[in-house]
């Protein structure tokens, strides 16, 4: 049977990874997203705390890209302002978003 590996070992690799990246003199840093090297600060960004590719930092429900929109970090995911919206829980007499608790 195939272990899957540990976050500690996903992290470990991560880390390992981008120390032997960093000699890359336009090294941003690793894509939360891809794992792959970010190079050159105009193809990255740091969002959640994290480092994305542009284009990989995105909706988890739709996919739209998010550089430069409004978003919203559940359970560590970014979600777009629509799908956020939508994931709330609906009024049973209005059927409006419940966005005050």
């Amino acid at each position: 049977m195939r272990k899957e590996p540990s976050d500690v070992d996903q992290l470990t690799k991560l880390l390992m990874k981008s120390m032997n990246s960093s000699n890359e003199p336009n090294f941003f840093g690793m894509c939360a997203r891809c794992n792959d090297e970010i190079v050159g600060e105009e193809n990255g960004l740091v969002a959640m705390d994290r480092m994305y590719h542009v284009p990989c930092f995105t909706c988890t429900m739709c996919g739209c890209r998010l550089r430069g929109m409004h978003f919203y970090s559940m359970e560590n995911k970014p979600y777009c302002e629509p799908c956020y919206v939508n994931s709330l829980e609906k009024c049973v007499v209005c059927a409006r978003p419940i966005t005050d608790r």
